[in-house]
C-alpha cells in the first residue's frame, strides 16, 4: 500500500487526477480477478509510462503495461504479461454492464477493421474496456507501425493517435524480458 501510494503522490505530480486513478484501477482490472499490487516506473517518454506490476503480497511478477492519457477522460493502455496481451481503452461514454462482454471494432489507420471481443468494467475512475491479444497478432503489428486507433464498442467510436506506440511496445517488452520469470 506504501508503495501505491508513494506511486499515486509522484503521479499526481505528473499527471491530473483523473488520469491516476485511471492508471491505479487499471492495474487492477487487467488481470482475471482485483489484487493488491506494487507498481514500479519502469520507463517514461512524452506521453507514455511504462509501468511494472507485481502482486502486493508476493511481489510476483505480473505484467508490464504502457499507458497514454488522451485527455482527462480517455486512455489507451497495452498490457503484456508472460500470457499475452491486454489492450484496454478508457472512456467516460461508454455505457455497458460490469463484466460484460461487447462486440468491438478496432481499425488501425486505413486498414481492414478487426471485430473483437471486449470486457467492460465500470471502475471509479470510469468505464473501461479489454481486448485480449496473443503474441504474434496482426493487430499488434499494425497497432505497433500505426498512426491512428478507431475503436468503437456500445455506439460509441474512440480514436486514439499512436505518437509513439512503437516505442512503448518495444518498451514493455524490454520490461517483460528483463522481469518475467
Amino acid at each position: 500500500m506504501l508503495i501505491m501510494m508513494q506511486t499515486v503522490k509522484r503521479m499526481l505530480m505528473r499527471h491530473s487526477v483523473v488520469a491516476t486513478g485511471v492508471a491505479i484501477v487499471l492495474a487492477g482490472a487487467v488481470g482475471a480477478d482485483a489484487q493488491p499490487f506494487a507498481r514500479t516506473e519502469y520507463e517514461a517518454f512524452p506521453g507514455w509510462a511504462i509501468n511494472i506490476y507485481r502482486s502486493g503480497e508476493t511481489q510476483a511478477f505480473l505484467r508490464c503495461s504502457a499507458e497514454e492519457r488522451y485527455g482527462e477522460q480517455s486512455a489507451l493502455t497495452i498490457a503484456r504479461s508472460q500470457a499475452g496481451y491486454v489492450v484496454g481503452f478508457t472512456s467516460s461514454r461508454w455505457t455497458f454492464e460490469d463484466g460484460a462482454r461487447h462486440p468491438a471494432t478496432l481499425r488501425v489507420d486505413a486498414g481492414d477493421p478487426v471485430t473483437t471481443s471486449m470486457r467492460g468494467r465500470l471502475l471509479p475512475s470510469g468505464p473501461m474496456g479489454f481486448t485480449d491479444f496473443q503474441p504474434g497478432d496482426s493487430v499488434l503489428t499494425e497497432l505497433s507501425a500505426g498512426r491512428r486507433l478507431a475503436v468503437r464498442a456500445v455506439d460509441v467510436t474512440l480514436e486514439y493517435d499512436l505518437e509513439g506506440v512503437e516505442r512503448a511496445m518495444a518498451s514493455v517488452e524490454r520490461c517483460v524480458a528483463e522481469h518475467a520469470p
